[in-house]
């Protein structure tokens, strides 16, 4: 379920520490964004993943953010998107509240960053991935720059550039024989996510 900021008791701090400062300057978070030192420039997509294991069930509210844009999956379940478009003052991170049980979990995110070849209205500053738990105790277990996140590059994207416009950017060419069909199931070929 996606909450909105306001609503949170922690959300004050976060405005405070977050307001005016571009997304790789702010603080106030637990956790830190990370990227793949495997990538080379965009356009490309990456994956993250985080496993963890719970003691027991948890209510739980992440706050997220991708740049230039992700999905977030939970045990395979996609849970959102995003970030809204925004600039370098104005970026967006979404909350989520998730119920997850006691047991092993995973979390995965796919961020796409596109480069030259993206809508004018995507802003982008480095291509990079956050999910902060909003609860600072967590940030150790699942929090991205401080739990052992991993991440790779997804090979079977090719990003076709075209006359790039407010709205419009690459076409998207999928190679379903390089495609790595296991990525999101977990699959192989992970190194620590920087």
């Amino acid at each position: 379920m996606r909450v909105e900021l306001n609503d949170l008791p922690y959300s004050d701090q976060i405005g405070q520490n977050q307001s005016q400062k571009p997304w790789e300057q702010a603080t106030g978070w637990p956790s830190r964004w990370v990227t793949c030192g495997g990538a080379d420039h965009p356009p490309y997509v990456i994956v993250y993943r985080c496993k963890f294991t719970l003691r027991e069930a948890l209510l739980l509210r992440v706050h997220v953010s991708g740049d230039e844009r992700y999905e977030l999956y939970l045990d395979q379940q996609r849970i959102g998107r995003g970030s809204e478009r925004g600039d370098r003052t104005n970026w967006f991170y979404e909350t989520y509240e998730v119920e997850i049980p006691a047991g092993e979990h995973q979390w995965i995110a796919r961020c796409w960053a596109i480069g030259k070849n993206k809508p004018w209205a995507q802003v982008s500053v480095k291509p990079g991935f956050l999910l902060s738990p909003d609860d600072e105790t967590l940030a150790p277990l699942m929090g991205t720059g401080v739990a052992p996140w991993e991440a790779k590059p997804m090979p079977g994207y090719q990003f076709i550039p075209t006359h790039s416009g407010i709205g419009t950017g690459a076409k998207l060419d999928i190679d379903g024989t390089a495609f790595d069909w296991d990525a999101l199931n977990g699959g192989g070929g992970w190194f620590p996510a920087q």
